[in-house]
């Protein structure tokens, strides 16, 4: 094995016995020790919910969703609360009992099954008061209960990749719920520092490049919507990122 010649460190794990050319070979457990404390995610336990995007639909590996492969990465537990054509009425009752004391993150992205399916609601409504369930109720009901079960959780928001609602209102619903009670934000409409990979659209004053847009949707969507593989690892690292600032 012969690391690059541009390497000024090569630092391999779990290869056994192998022959190795580089002038600076690091294998040493205290560079493994200090790698892994320097990893504010590494073994931590991760909750995430969504829909078809987040889902997990296959057991091959170039398959797995955007979550599993930060999972992975970080060896962290891993619960997908997410289901494939739902939305956050369905996943709702196994959402709360998943996210328990020794849930250290939770990653939400909601918004895109449940329009003219869940009534949006106001900013303040209950989870079911009156009998009444909105999106709002919902999305209070959850938040409400991760800071109560574990007030130091990490929780990050994701905005929809898409919202075909009038005047965005499931995304500014996420946005506003997200301010409400102070967590961390991926606005994937709005911030225009986030680089696009699979959302398909995106606030600007001069307008989105159609040219732009279809070149990425045609890379890194499988059906103009869901993720390929290269979609799923682009976007994985772009949370991660995120939930790397959540301190």
């Amino acid at each position: 094995l012969t690391a690059p010649k541009y390497a000024a460190y090569a630092i391999f794990f779990g290869l056994g016995s192998l022959s190795v050319t580089c002038d600076k070979f690091v294998t040493s457990n205290a560079t493994l020790e200090y790698l892994i404390k320097e990893n504010p995610l590494w073994g931590k336990t991760l909750v995430v919910v969504g829909d078809s995007i987040t889902a997990e639909i296959s057991t091959d590996p170039d398959e797995y969703p955007w979550p599993h492969r930060i999972a992975e990465r970080n060896s962290m537990g891993f619960t997908n609360c997410a289901v494939s054509g739902s939305n956050i009425a369905g996943t709702y009752s196994k959402l709360i009992s998943s996210l328990t004391k020794d849930t250290d993150y939770f990653v939400m992205m909601e918004g895109h099954n449940d329009n003219n399916r869940v009534d949006l609601g106001t900013i303040d409504d209950e989870y079911a008061k009156n009998g009444t369930k909105t999106f709002y109720g919902y999305l209070n009901a959850v938040l409400r209960h991760c800071l109560t079960v574990n007030p130091a959780m990490k929780i990050l928001i994701i905005t929809p990749t898409f919202d075909w609602s009038e005047d965005k209102r499931y995304t500014n619903a996420v946005i506003n719920i997200a301010k409400k009670w102070g967590t961390g934000l991926m606005d994937l409409y709005n911030d225009y520092h986030i680089n696009m990979t699979i959302q398909r659209e995106r606030n600007t004053d001069i307008g989105l490049s159609d040219e732009a847009k279809s070149l990425r949707i045609g890379t890194l969507l499988k059906d103009g919507i869901h993720p390929n593989a290269l979609g799923h690892e682009m976007f994985s690292r772009t949370v991660e990122g995120y939930m790397r600032l959540l301190l």
